[in-house]
């Protein structure tokens, strides 16, 4: 009698496992069948939510926004210039803001880059006369002008760990940290400087130290735009552009493996690609600047600017393939990608800037399936930011919040604004 009720609880146990087996491949499968879809009639950027507006000719640019365990946490560059070319010229801050999870509403800026934090962090420059001085009471006993600033923030997530990567800009004869910079326009002082990054435990609230992004192939100056591939709890793939001493003055990339252990990174880059079964420089081709990564299924996807090109490696970044592109004109030019995976549709969530007819740019969201679409077309593209007025502007991000909705964040130094549009995505099951 024993027996035969152990065999009827068995028999039970291997039922439930059965029902349960077929539960989970049935909502896997559900979940699979899953689309988003852009849904998107006018373009009325008047119901824009604006994170910050100028003041006294200062405004916003470049900026960058993240979803934290609290909410939204954006950065962007303040200046009262595009960049500083000249001594004399004002220097930029990087700030940060913390915003509600839906984006409608935002605390007061913070200067979290400033003069004082590039001291602090041992990054402090100054120049009197011809010398270059690298310590706070250097420059004071010589009446030195400080001049470097941070700029261009970028967030990612890699496990419990927030992380910021940020640029320099220093005059190209400073020789910092030992390297030689490119004096790509002999009329300026200041040109690209190198690139760091940090890391934050506890939301943004507090940083590390900022790290250089160790890149030899970059030796005349780096820089950095774009999202960042998290591959784990302690790893990312990060693109660089910048200069290589035999490239002259044409960008090149590199990609830098970079992991995190014990409060110590370590970087290993990639600095080359194969065109025509031929190794060349660059980790993509030459005069490619602003990359995006997103990880989708293990593969590392990147949309880059200036020609729209689509690359995906199955290797970390060690080697890449070109993803079919439809849709394009010869001459394409895109500016500042965005990537952005969702896991639960298996799509890629793209933004990106173009040129338009009145010298402006307006700002694009598309949407792509590796598994569905045969080819990532262009002309599937939705514009959700129309520029009427030539000049500086866009360099959007895009991330999907839990309502469905996508929260683009851009610039638009002629209204003087960051500010943040939304874009509703419908489902198909």
């Amino acid at each position: 009698m024993r027996h035969r009720k152990q065999n009827i609880g068995m028999l039970i146990a291997l039922i439930i496992v059965f029902v349960a087996g077929i539960f989970f491949f049935h909502t896997q499968k559900k979940s699979n069948d899953k689309t988003f879809y852009i849904k998107q009639d006018t373009i009325d950027n008047t119901k824009d939510t604006i994170i910050i507006s100028g003041n006294g000719g200062f405004t916003g640019r470049f900026p960058d926004v993240i979803a934290t365990k609290e909410g939204l946490l954006a950065s962007y560059y303040w200046n009262d210039t595009h960049a500083p070319y000249v001594f004399g010229d004002h220097l930029g801050v990087i700030r940060i803001q913390r915003g509600s999870s839906d984006g409608e509403n935002w605390s007061s800026p913070i200067d979290l880059i400033d003069k004082a934090f590039l001291i602090k962090s041992g990054l402090g420059l100054w120049k009197s006369g011809d010398t270059y001085y690298y310590s706070e009471a250097d420059a004071n006993e010589h009446n030195a002008e400080f001049c470097i600033e941070a700029r261009d923030p970028n967030f990612a997530r890699m496990g419990e760990h927030l992380i910021m990567t940020f640029f320099t800009r220093i005059p190209w004869d400073s020789g910092q940290a030992g390297y030689t910079y490119l004096c790509y326009d002999e009329n300026y002082d200041y040109t690209y400087g190198r690139t760091y990054v940090m890391v934050s435990d506890d939301e943004g609230y507090t940083w590390s130290r900022p790290v250089e992004i160790r890149c030899d192939y970059l030796n005349s100056g780096s820089a950095k735009r774009g999202n960042i591939a998290a591959i784990d709890d302690h790893s990312v793939l990060i693109s660089l552009y910048g200069y290589n001493d035999a490239s002259g003055d044409t960008f090149t990339t590199a990609n830098i493996l970079a992991s995190y252990e014990k409060e110590e990174w370590q970087f290993k880059e990639y600095c080359s690609h194969m065109e025509e079964n031929k190794e060349e420089a660059g980790a993509f081709k030459p005069g490619i600047t602003e990359v995006s990564f997103t990880i989708l299924d293990k593969k590392i996807y990147a949309l880059m600017r200036w020609n729209g090109d689509v690359m995906v490696s199955e290797d970390q970044g060690a080697t890449w393939k070109e993803v079919n592109v439809a849709g394009r004109k010869d001459k394409y030019v895109l500016h500042q990608p965005s990537l952005q995976t969702i896991v639960e549709t298996g799509q890629i969530l793209a933004s990106w800037a173009e040129p338009n007819e009145t010298g402006g740019r307006d700002i694009f969201l598309m949407l792509y399936d590796p598994q569905k679409d045969e080819a990532w077309r262009y002309e599937n593209k939705f514009c959700i930011y129309h520029n009427d007025e030539a000049g500086d502007m866009a360099d959007p991000t895009s991330i999907l919040l839990k309502d469905n909705n996508v929260l683009t964040i851009y610039y638009d130094a002629q209204k003087e604004i960051v500010a943040c549009t939304k874009t509703k995505l419908i489902e198909n099951k």
